[in-house]
């Protein structure tokens, strides 16, 4: 009788084993379902992709715009904290900056799935991206390793012979990648100096420099590099600088092949974001100037900007800006808004023209029939067509 019962026991146990492996396959399924279906858009009308997520939660979208803001496709996936958005080699790439779980959208519109070198490291499935830049024949991608042996790990990753290679960085934070011939320029946070600066790697050698600095730590605080000549050229604000009291900002430059560094301070000014516009360098300042300079980074002239919409947009306490994108003739100023409760609108893209910042067209990023807010964590892109 007690052997009885337990057959019963174990036939009503693999009864209900079997039952959940079927409906845990069925979920797997319409999973992989949804990760592979294609995205029906007609990218040749398409100029703008926005990718809106959550922080902490897998709910993610795309949004496919045409040049005037019409919603030509959006797509929901399970992404979470897709912190950049890269279009390289006919393919849309969205990267998490919060789990090894990244997406991309293949030559086919179908969405798919990958993580970046999970078998390579301890916990590799966990580990996130902290940014991605487009190189010059390959994405550079990175790792937020963490905490290995009491050093901070990251990596930087690109491609050679066909082959991803990984060069492994100590005790910085990456912010921003540059690649110009055979060296990827790397803007970093040093744990160890508590200071911003610019690590070189030779992706021929695979040789890593130690990071340059300027001489006002602040001056590459803002993440931001431009290709320039034959220099890479940053910027930054002293009150992104804990060790600076005074109200000030610097743009500098560095030689890409001797490595030299230049500086140039502007007192009592915070920039609000620099460009490059016919063979010169403009910083756009908080006080409604744009200062144009050589690129020996002298001082040619200060104007102000007649129309003053940038300014106001600037100083809108409903928005602020999230990314400034730089082509051609454009900069494309993406606002966030900073209304959580207004579900369905994001924020908008403000386009200016380079030579006076006379505002163009404007789009509006909404996010129609919204459950939640999906603006924790945004990107935009701005594409060639069109």
């Amino acid at each position: 009788m007690f052997k009885i019962k337990n057959i019963k026991s174990a036939l009503l146990s693999s009864t209900i084993l079997g039952s959940i492996m079927v409906i845990l396959l069925l979920l797997s399924s319409c999973t992989q379902f949804r990760e592979l279906q294609k995205i029906d858009v007609d990218l040749t009308n398409c100029k703008y992709v926005i990718s809106l997520s959550r922080s902490m939660e897998n709910d993610a979208k795309l949004i496919f715009l045409d040049n005037k803001g019409n919603i030509l496709e959006d797509y929901d996936y399970d992404g979470i904290s897709i912190n950049s958005l890269t279009e390289y080699d006919n393919k849309f790439y969205m990267h998490s900056s919060q789990i090894n779980e990244h997406y991309l959208i293949d030559e086919e519109r179908e969405i798919e799935k990958f993580s970046l070198l999970e078998n390579e490291h301890e916990d590799g499935e966990y580990i996130p991206s902290w940014f991605v830049a487009l190189g010059k024949s390959s994405l550079i991608e990175t790792l937020n390793i963490g905490i290995v042996n009491n050093s901070y790990l990251s990596s930087i990753i690109y491609s050679k012979n066909n082959e991803k290679q990984e060069i492994i960085l100590k005790d910085q934070f990456l912010n921003n990648a540059l690649e110009y011939d055979d060296k990827i320029f790397i803007e970093t946070y040093s744990e160890t100096n508590e200071s911003n600066g610019i690590i070189v790697v030779n992706k021929k050698t695979e040789n890593v420099s130690e990071q340059i600095r300027f001489s006002h730590a602040f001056t590459s605080n803002s993440n931001k590099l431009i290709l320039f000549k034959d220099q890479i050229i940053t910027y930054g604000n002293s009150h992104n600088d804990r060790f600076t009291k005074q109200i000030s900002s610097g743009i500098g430059s560095l030689d890409v092949n001797t490595l030299e560094t230049q500086e140039h301070i502007l007192k009592d000014d915070n920039i609000i974001d620099i460009y490059v516009f016919e063979d010169s360098i403009y910083a756009i300042t908080d006080n409604n100037y744009i200062s144009k300079f050589n690129p020996d980074l002298e001082l040619l002239s200060e104007m102000e900007i007649k129309n003053e919409s940038f300014i106001k947009n600037y100083n809108n306490k409903n928005f602020h800006i999230e990314k400034v994108i730089e082509k051609d003739n454009k900069i494309y100023v993406v606002y966030l808004s900073n209304n959580f409760d207004d579900i369905e609108n994001i924020g908008f893209i403000q386009v200016y023209n380079k030579s006076n910042l006379e505002p163009e067209e404007k789009i509006n990023i909404s996010n129609p029939n919204a459950k939640k807010w999906l603006g924790e964590v945004i990107d935009v892109i701005v594409r060639d067509k069109n």
